[in-house]
């Protein structure tokens, strides 16, 4: 047991990282980056960017990709992005902040996709569709109901 707390812990701290917070965070829409456009996003040097981002393939939480001369990174998986992402819905958001303007374009409050899954307005409405027709069942997890898996099929959608 104890290994696995001492991998836990691991994870913990390279996640508990500003720079690397910042950078995962970033990286939540899915697509690889480079480590300049990282290093750039963390407010950090190039330098500094590869020693995180080596911390982060090492631990298996990013794998490096080599286009040409270039070295892309991204999520190693849907998990990784998932845990990052369930993190970010821990921050409180204070009233003030509620009341800031949006500055996000129409298009991208409308319809978007966030890593692997749809977003936005239109995301909200499909799901809320789903769940009205009991197509989607919120408990614990969300799930789809056994007899409607087939109807939904054809979407792609699982």
């Amino acid at each position: 047991m104890e290994e696995y707390e001492e991998q836990f812990s691991k994870i913990a701290s390279l996640l508990g990282d500003k720079v690397r917070a910042v950078m995962l965070w970033n990286m939540l829409d899915g697509r690889a980056f480079t480590a300049s456009e990282l290093a750039i996003c963390a407010s950090v040097s190039s330098q500094s960017a590869s020693n995180h981002l080596n911390k982060l393939v090492t631990a298996k939480l990013l794998v490096v990709e080599k286009q040409g001369r270039h070295r892309y990174y991204r999520y190693a998986s849907e998990e990784v992005a998932r845990v990052v992402e369930t993190m970010g819905s821990l921050i409180t958001i204070s009233e003030k902040d509620r009341s800031i303007p949006v500055t996000t374009p129409k298009d991208l409050t409308f319809a978007r996709t966030c890593y692997d899954h749809l977003a936005g307005k239109l995301g909200v409405q499909v799901t809320k569709a789903l769940v009205d027709n009991h197509i989607l069942v919120l408990e614990e997890k969300v799930h789809i109901k056994h007899e409607e898996r087939s109807h939904i099929k054809g979407f792609g959608m699982f």
